[in-house]
């Protein structure tokens, strides 16, 4: 079949962004099932995310240039990237992470099955572009790449297509039998975690899996579509037999570890961060950020945004009311965040201004919440008492949405609809019972902002549930929860949203924050940029807790939101009870201009 995609660079950002993102969520949801430390969780995640995409870039600069590159002082411009380069570098962070913050949890068997997910998307976003593609082939699943791709380039350069030919030969669709072989090494991984005895052995057991599978696969790719293709032994490339070796000692290993070796090299202890090594771990990070800036290419600043702003927010907030003394470092943490702030105006804009685009949006939400009921009143001298429960959520909500931005002269109207499910856990701290329910719902809406003013409206439809917001009159109390079939939600904005803004909104989240409806009194700013780019802080009711979100763009068409919430009171007993967090793409399409 013939393959072309004429958006290919949008396709191989928008993968590379998920290989990321995905792997993230995943060790969050995993590391709060666990009850391990937030802020450790988004340090590690933030160190892990620019040392892998680091190791990607370094990785496919040949030997024999660094020599000149040093002496040279010579920018590093090199496009290609290595998902092995990634994996050791993402490792290295990790254990180096681990050991200067001071955690010592197990989190080596979430990375074991995480990384293969992330490599296996990003092995899409490979397929798309036309890079990494395989031999030439008559394979009914063979695929054509188009005229500038790299397929076409080299086997026009190697005289096996006229210079007129609009495809390639048909080639083997390699990146493709990549993405299921790292979704079943993935699956593997995950599967046989309870089998292995010591913490550790499932990530050699992927790394060894991982190896095998790269060295066999490599024997249908296209030599010119490797980086690694100078070096030969016995017919096969060196690369393939360094990762044929790196196999085997992994797998052996493995065998020693288990059986015969006494000790458990990563044995968990209990946990203890040093705050002060976590503000200067995030100078650091952001160090290692700034010398290697020309290095990046824009989704790869996007993907490190997401991830450095929630360690430096969420560090900094514990910092702030836990530790005083390290006050001055939180005013030094959050000057960190600028410069990606400045690095969003270098973004290209369109030709003429934007008068109408369509959007779509994907999110997750997710995170653990606790609420006291208050019911069944009781006159007494004193005035009315009531009896109270306790109930705790866990939830994970996912959602799309698609909606239309028309720029008029003097505001912008929005139109629009998501629609979201997932599920909730309620469990009665009081009692001890656990309830689990499906919430779903679609949420039709509109807004419309002026320069100084705003307001937006709309209903959500489904099986709703929602917290009280006072005391109830009931004599009994089943639920922890409300439930509804149709609720409200609005908003209203005064100020301007590119320098400063108050916001008041019932509701009006995607994806939902859950409950399904929640008050919001918060302060934003776009620091003087356009009004797409957001620094939130704000606080909820219902339950009471405060959050904190940024939002803004890749490019003109890709852009990103992520909000923290967070309650470090306690509640009933239960540290940190208020930990919500959002993650959210939207993709902008269907532009129409103004030409200049």
């Amino acid at each position: 079949m013939d393959f072309s995609f004429f958006t290919s660079e949008f396709y191989f950002s928008f993968f590379y962004i998920l290989s990321f993102l995905v792997p993230a969520i995943l060790i969050l949801l995993v590391g709060i099932k666990r009850n391990y430390d937030i802020k450790f969780l988004l340090l590690t995640l933030a160190t892990i995310t620019v040392f892998s995409i680091i190791g990607s870039r370094l990785f496919t600069i040949p030997i024999e240039e660094w020599t000149s590159i040093f002496n040279s002082n010579l920018s590093i411009n090199y496009n290609g990237r290595s998902a092995i380069g990634a994996l050791i570098f993402g490792l290295m962070a990790l254990l180096i992470s681990q050991k200067i913050i001071g955690f010592k949890k197990p989190i080596l068997d979430v990375y074991a099955f995480t990384a293969p997910i992330g490599l296996a998307i990003q092995k899409l976003g490979c397929f798309f572009i036309g890079c990494c593609y395989g031999n030439v082939t008559d394979s009914v699943f063979g695929v054509h790449y188009m005229k500038g791709t790299h397929a076409h380039f080299n086997h026009w350069v190697s005289n096996l297509i006229d210079d007129d030919a609009l495809f390639s030969l048909s080639v083997h669709p390699v990146q493709l039998y990549e993405t299921v072989g790292l979704f079943v090494i993935a699956y593997m991984v995950w599967k046989t975690r309870n089998f292995w005895k010591k913490n550790g052995s499932s990530l050699l057991f992927g790394i060894a899996l991982l190896m095998f599978f790269r060295f066999s696969i490599e024997f249908v790719r296209d030599a010119a579509a490797s980086p690694f293709n100078k070096y030969h032994l016995l017919g096969v490339r060196a690369f393939q037999w360094a990762l044929l070796f790196i196999g085997i000692i992994s797998a052996t290993f493995l065998i020693i570890y288990e059986k015969y070796l006494k000790i458990n090299l990563f044995q968990q202890e209990k946990p203890y961060i040093n705050h002060n090594y976590s503000i200067h771990f995030i100078m650091v990070i952001s160090l290692v950020i700034y010398t290697f800036q020309e290095l990046f290419t824009t989704y790869e600043f996007g993907v490190i945004f997401i991830n450095i702003v929630p360690a430096i927010v969420v560090t900094a907030i514990f910092v702030y009311k836990n530790n005083l003394v390290l006050k001055k470092y939180l005013i030094g943490c959050t000057f960190l965040i600028f410069p990606f702030i400045l690095i969003s105006q270098s973004i290209p804009t369109e030709q003429g201004e934007v008068t109408k685009y369509k959007r779509v949006d994907i999110g997750t939400s997710f995170g653990s919440l606790v609420g006291d009921i208050a019911f069944n009143p009781t006159a007494t001298e004193c005035g009315t008492s009531y009896d109270h429960e306790y109930y705790k959520y866990k939830y994970t909500v996912g959602g799309v949405g698609f909606s239309q931005i028309s720029n008029q002269e003097k505001a912008t109207f929005t139109y629009g609809a998501n629609l979201y499910g997932g599920s909730n856990k309620e469990i009665n701290l009081t009692s001890g019972t656990e309830k689990s329910f499906f919430v779903y719902g679609v949420n039709p809406f509109a807004s419309y902002n002026m320069k100084w003013i705003g307001a937006g409206g709309g209903f959500q439809l489904g099986n709703l549930r929602w917290f009280p917001l006072g005391a109830s009159e009931a004599i009994n109390y089943e639920n922890g929860m409300k439930t509804a079939t149709i609720l409200p939600e609005f908003y209203l904005r005064v100020g301007r949203r590119d320098i400063l803004d108050i916001k008041y909104a019932y509701g009006f989240s995607f994806p939902s924050p859950f409950p399904s409806h929640t008050q919001e009194y918060s302060i934003g700013s776009g620091f003087g940029l356009k009004e797409d780019y957001s620094l939130r802080y704000g606080l909820l009711q219902a339950p009471d807790a405060q959050f904190v979100s940024a939002e803004g763009l890749f490019n003109e068409k890709l852009g990103f939101k992520f909000s923290y919430i967070f309650n470090t009171e306690g509640f009933y007993g239960e540290k940190n009870s208020d930990t919500r967090l959002i993650f959210g793409l939207n993709y902008r399409f269907d532009f129409e201009n103004n030409k200049k």
